[in-house]
């Protein structure tokens, strides 16, 4: 209540919304033990998981690179046309609604059918999933580097280039690599 509290003649008005905490004493003992089961249980699923990240991460990327090339394959082909990737047929497919949109000039996105299962692909969707999927991986596997975290930096923003934080810093002025003379 702050600095509302401090004042007798505002009492009234603020006693109508005090109530005790609804959270019984009870149910607050043990919660670190909960906390730390909690953060056990995620470690060891953590642990067993380790092992398949190679198996995912390749076929994250397969699944990316093949949905990229069926793309450029699709977005060449005409209305009709068949062409093979990767072992599987695969036809160009134009749609009522996708005759109408070229009516009036609006991009048309490639659609096509699986010959071998007749299952519809629209593959600017699966393209764009696959290429996310994939970004989501690589951003987590690649380590950020000391130039691209300067940005980032307290040091950098606040523009303090003394004391020992901005000496430590691998953002430091100091550390940078200066173009010689020479080259």
């Amino acid at each position: 209540m702050g600095p509302y509290s401090l004042r007798p003649a505002e009492l009234e008005r603020w006693a109508a919304w005090v109530a005790p905490c609804p959270v019984p004493p009870a149910e607050l003992r043990g919660r670190g033990a909960r906390r730390r089961r909690i953060n056990e249980r995620s470690a060891d699923r953590t642990r067993q998981r380790q092992p398949l990240l190679p198996t995912f991460v390749e076929h994250v990327e397969t699944r990316h690179d093949h949905a990229r090339q069926l793309l450029e394959r699709a977005e060449q082909a005409v209305d009709g046309e068949s062409f093979t990737l990767d072992g599987t047929t695969y036809t160009r497919v134009l749609t009522e609604s996708d005759r109408r949109l070229s009516r009036h000039a609006a991009p048309v996105p490639p659609r096509l059918r699986n010959n071998d299962s007749g299952e519809m692909v629209h593959i600017a969707s699966e393209e764009e999933s696959a290429f996310w999927d994939w970004a989501a991986v690589e951003t987590l596997r690649t380590p950020v580097s000391a130039s691209r975290s300067c940005a980032s930096s307290p040091t950098r923003a606040s523009g303090n280039t003394s004391g020992p934080a901005a000496r430590s810093s691998p953002c430091s002025s100091s550390r940078r690599r200066r173009p010689t003379a020479s080259a």
